[in-house]
């Protein structure tokens, strides 16, 4: 792990106290993580929880993890995603774990439901609602929620999550859309807080509406103050063509520069 200013950082040790207090479940005695968890996983947790700025920006927005097999990545994971859920401070945030089959997914949801089971104080129990028949973890405080999934382009698409965990990346990778699905979900981060000004990343697979831009075109008239409204349901792609507008519009001479807002009412 190289030098990071943040893993001295309060709220990297407020991340690693929470992950510490988490038990094993399927391990006689339940012993806690701060026994029985290795250190290296623990400066991924510090790297991840604790690299947020006083404005809110995430430093550190991505990790790969490459380790042998039976290094009990699957039930660091969720302990991971329990940990991010517990310090979340966003309303009706969502959070994904996402395994490349259902056996997987089922293994990650037992985990970290069965940690929440596990606290011998009862405060995860009433904190947290589980719903086993959903893979569901609710935050009763927040509304946030942690979904556990199988990987899958139907179910993924369209998601806005507040923090992804993808397990087993190498089997998700043998899927033929997990780039695209993937980019997707990156796309879909852009929104949160952290990213509040960012424009959305296009997808791998888009289709271009050279009509469309020409009338957003149109309503830009260089000099003059005006509002163009975009109004389609949801799913026909208002955001992918704005997108597409503010990437190939910015610097012409129909906008020297593009500003994204992001009003969702959950950001």
């Amino acid at each position: 792990m190289p030098p990071l200013p943040w893993l001295g950082s309060a709220e990297a040790a407020r991340a690693v106290a929470i992950f510490d207090k988490l038990r094993l479940p399927d391990v006689i005695g339940r012993p806690a993580l701060a026994e029985a968890a290795g250190d290296w996983f623990r400066d991924i947790v510090r790297a991840l929880m604790g690299s947020v700025e006083d404005d809110g920006e995430r430093q550190v927005r991505e990790v790969f993890c490459l380790t042998p097999k039976k290094q009990s990545k699957t039930t660091y994971g969720a302990a991971l995603m329990v940990t991010a859920l517990l310090m979340n401070r966003r309303p009706r945030a969502e959070f994904l774990l996402i395994g490349p089959t259902k056996i997987t997914a089922d293994l990650a949801f037992d985990q970290a439901a069965g940690m929440i089971e596990a606290d011998p104080d009862g405060f995860l129990q009433k904190r947290m609602f589980v719903q086993e028949h959903l893979k569901t973890i609710t935050d009763r405080r927040t509304k946030a929620q942690l979904l556990i999934k199988t990987f899958d382009a139907k179910v993924l698409t369209g998601v806005k999550p507040a923090g992804v965990l993808l397990d087993e990346l190498h089997e998700i990778s043998k899927s033929a859309r997990a780039a695209r699905v993937i980019g997707q979900i990156r796309g879909g981060m852009l929104p949160i807080p952290e990213s509040k000004i960012a424009v959305p990343a296009l997808p791998d697979l888009f289709l271009p509406r050279p009509r469309l831009l020409t009338a957003l075109s149109h309503g830009d008239v260089p000099g003059e103050d005006s509002v163009t409204l975009v109004c389609a349901p949801s799913g026909f792609g208002k955001t992918a063509l704005l997108s597409h507008w503010a990437h190939t519009t910015a610097g012409t001479q129909h906008a020297t520069g593009v500003a994204w807002l992001d009003l969702d009412p959950g950001g």
